[in-house]
């Protein structure tokens, strides 16, 4: 009788051994089945980059327009080509579905799904339980889950694993779990080609890990083991939450420096010929992205469910929101120094993504900026080269890239440093420019002086 309840005991091991075996070789021989939930900007590049590496994937995801724009090979993501997108497409290695049952034969499901915050800072992983339960209700066998959504430490397990075992069994043997953060660099196209960004691999057991290791073993970068699946979600929280108290940090720098008629560029560029014990952070006009404004909330949030102190992290937050309205208050400084349109000053933004080379507006700053502004009476106009005209739901318009719209404003403010702001384009306008970024001190030096964030700076060191 003992022998026979061992017996019971060690078949779903033996089973989950035996079914990662086969995994394994699947997983080598790329015959693996995959199905991405989210096509977003990480969950379309996951999707991209495992089709391009010889697997079938499917993608899923309740957006039609999004499904429909993939099918079509008109990539709403800069980090895909459309051309690359294209092939994949009509070679049929990445089938983009509305429909969950098309998950059914699916042996290894990614979930990139958002994860955002509540008004109160609280954790909002509603999409990533939805996501979960959707693999519960349509997946046909125990699959290896790949959570790449990026939540607070217990997350995974707490989420995501308590939906799945109760359809599946327990991680590790009735089906597989696994958390690898995303570390995208959004707009970076180099980059993003390349797949040579490590990778944090974590799963819910040793089983787990070695699958999720297997699959991201040729995806070009390389592959370090955490011990634990909320050791890999507090690594990608304290990344991006080390940026976070950064930026703040160096626009609080810029502050001062603004007050004591310093240029905060020139002291962050002479700060960082220390080879040592130093990283450059730039001043701008606040913290973007889908990210680093979540991620730090999400750290505050676990700090406090822990009842540990995170002062540092707190005032970061509060520093970081303010930002948009000291730039709104320098607009205006510097509208109030000359002389006002009799129907109100024109102000033209330039960059709406958060970040160089992205047309990203998710959290920008920039966008904030301009709905202050335009509370404050001003008729604003944003531009960026990367962001298409016409977008609804903001109070302001958006137009595209022209510089010659630029001879109709009274300000230009240069809050996102792209390419295309270059000097030879925006040289007629330096005498109505607002540096933001500081990027004009890298252009020749000009009669004219240009006011940047950190005071009055002439072009150039």
């Amino acid at each position: 009788m003992q022998q026979e309840l061992k017996a019971a005991r060690e078949w779903p091991k033996k089973a989950a051994r035996e079914w990662t075996t086969v995994l394994l070789d699947r997983i080598k021989d790329r015959s693996a089945r995959i199905g991405v939930l989210g096509l977003g900007l990480a969950g379309l590049f996951q999707a991209y980059e495992l089709a391009s590496q010889g697997f079938e994937v499917v993608g899923y995801d309740i957006d039609a327009g999004r499904v429909a724009a993939v099918g079509e090979a008109r990539s709403p993501v800069s980090d895909v080509p459309s051309d690359e997108l294209r092939r994949l497409v009509t070679g049929g290695r990445l089938r983009p579905t509305c429909n969950p049952n098309h998950l059914a034969d699916r042996e290894i499901i990614l979930i990139s799904v958002p994860t955002t915050v509540t008004p109160d800072g609280d954790p909002r992983v509603a999409d990533v339980k939805v996501a979960a339960e959707t693999v519960a209700a349509h997946v046909q066998a125990g699959p290896l889950v790949v959570v790449k959504s990026t939540g607070y430490p217990g997350m995974t397990e707490e989420v995501v694993g308590l939906v799945l075992a109760r359809r599946f069994g327990e991680p590790g043997h009735g089906f597989h779990l696994a958390f690898v953060p995303e570390r995208g660099d959004a707009g970076n196209r180099t980059l993003a080609s390349s797949g040579s960004l490590p990778k944090i691999i974590s799963g819910a057991s040793p089983l787990c890990r070695e699958l999720a290791a297997a699959l991201y073993a040729d995806a070009g970068g390389p592959l370090h083991l955490a011990s634990s699946i909320a050791v890999a979600e507090a690594v990608k929280l304290h990344e991006n939450v080390f940026r976070f108290v950064n930026i703040a940090y160096a626009n609080e720098m810029a502050n001062l420096c603004r007050r004591a008629g310093i240029d905060p560029f020139e002291v962050v560029t002479l700060a960082a010929t220390k080879p040592f014990g130093f990283m450059p952070f730039w001043p701008g006009a606040g913290v973007g992205g889908m990210y680093l404004p979540v991620n730090a909330a999400y750290w505050l949030w676990t700090a406090r469910r822990y009842g540990c102190p995170a002062g540092i992290v707190e005032s970061a937050i509060g520093q970081n929101r303010s930002l948009p309205i000291r730039v709104a208050a320098q607009v205006v400084e510097r509208l109030a120094s000359g002389g006002e349109r009799p129907d109100g000053p024109r102000v033209a933004l330039l960059g709406l993504g958060y970040k160089k080379g992205s047309g990203d507006t998710r959290n920008s700053p920039s966008i904030r900026v301009g709905e202050i502004l335009t509370l404050l009476g001003l008729d604003v106009v944003g531009m960026d080269p990367y962001v298409p005209a016409g977008q609804d739901g903001l109070p302001f318009e958006i137009r595209e890239w022209d510089p010659a719209y630029l001879e109709t404003v009274d300000l230009a403010v240069l809050l996102t440093d792209h390419p295309e702001f270059a000097y030879e384009t925006l040289r007629p306008f330096i005498d109505k420019l607002l540096d933001v970024r500081g990027l004009s001190r890298t252009w020749p030096k000009e009669t004219a002086r240009i006011e940047t964030q950190g005071g009055v700076a002439t072009c150039g060191y």
